[in-house]
């Protein structure tokens, strides 16, 4: 007992000291790892007084372990449960009993009846004493139990904040009638991950206080690789921003939204061209050049239009003559 002890290793970090010990409490050489009294067991990182780890956690109340229940963790292992109930009921129907009735003297030795189980019955004692062999299949409603499974799942992601769309059975997900719709959809699911964020937004002002505190400990050492050594300065801070959904329009609700923009003279077409297809102002003017002088080629090389041709006016002159020989020939 005393030998596992000794050979038992600690590593102890407090924001002042660290040290390494064995089960009987006496300092470590870090490179012998053999007892010694000359052991310095001041922290690198003493002076800004932290320590290179931390542990990311909800809340706790005055202890280190957190004690209050965790709604997702307590309908995971409940959902498990049922889903494991679930899959019983339908193995258990698969297969079906078969029920041998018969005296014990007729009994088989041996019984094999495929992957399922037999179920033996004695008639001993019994008027008939009659040989009897069927099968019992069970008739559990598989379909109302999966479906109230899904209930409670529907019930537990709906009291999350999350839509039907997030986790389902039927494997189909909810379409967003337009982008505003599809944008309001990206709200609901932030906002119920809001506590994340702010866990996952103190881990990283966390992580980067250690990163300064090392490179201040480890500056001009030969510890640290020189390409890395550097001190950031001391009030530096980090800002941490999580990807937020933004409003995502189809081709067509984007035409109509640059359209109705152009008749109230808000943008042009530069802008649209910069704004909707990521070019740059260079890029636009130019692809609008492009497009000016294709339509100009195109209007040089259409036919010329048809010549119009005017029918002859009626000459007045013939019918005054054709009138006057009607009249010699009446005479």
């Amino acid at each position: 007992m005393q030998f596992k002890r000794y050979v038992e290793r600690y590593v102890v970090w407090t924001p002042e000291y660290n040290y390494i010990q064995n089960g009987l409490g006496e300092l470590l050489d870090p490179e012998t790892m053999q007892p010694s009294s000359d052991v310095d067991i001041i922290s690198p990182l003493a002076q800004q007084g932290i320590m290179p780890f931390f542990e990311a956690s909800r809340e706790k109340d005055f202890e280190f372990f957190v004690r209050s229940s965790n709604a997702l963790t307590d309908f995971t292992v409940e959902f498990n449960a049922r889903m494991t109930d679930e899959s019983n009921n339908i193995k258990m129907n698969g297969y079906a009993v078969g029920i041998l009735k018969a005296p014990s003297d007729l009994q088989p030795e041996n019984q094999v009846v495929g992957a399922a189980m037999l179920l033996r019955l004695k008639t001993d004692g019994t008027e008939s004493g009659d040989v009897d062999f069927s099968f019992v299949s069970p008739n559990s409603n598989i379909g109302e139990i999966s479906q109230a499974n899904d209930k409670f799942l529907n019930y537990f992601i709906t009291s999350e904040g999350l839509g039907a769309d997030a986790i389902n059975a039927s494997g189909q997900q909810e379409k967003a009638a337009s982008g505003l719709d599809r944008f309001i959809q990206g709200l609901e699911k932030v906002s119920a991950h809001q506590d994340d964020y702010e866990v996952f937004r103190d881990v990283e002002n966390q992580v980067y206080k250690i990163v300064k505190a090392w490179l201040v400990a480890l500056n001009g050492s030969t510890t640290l690789d020189r390409k890395y050594q550097m001190v950031l300065p001391e009030d530096s801070e980090i800002n941490v921003d999580f990807d937020k959904p933004e409003m995502v329009l189809t081709p067509s609700e984007k035409l109509d939204k640059f359209e109705r923009e152009l008749d109230l003279g808000l943008i042009s077409r530069v802008g649209y061209l910069m704004e909707c297809k990521n070019m740059s102002r260079d890029e636009a003017l130019e692809y609008l050049k492009q497009i000016n002088e294709d339509e100009t080629e195109a209007d040089e090389i259409k036919p010329p239009p048809a010549p119009i041709v005017e029918l002859p006016e009626p000459d007045m002159d013939l019918d005054a003559s054709d009138d006057e020989s009607q009249d010699e020939d009446e005479e």
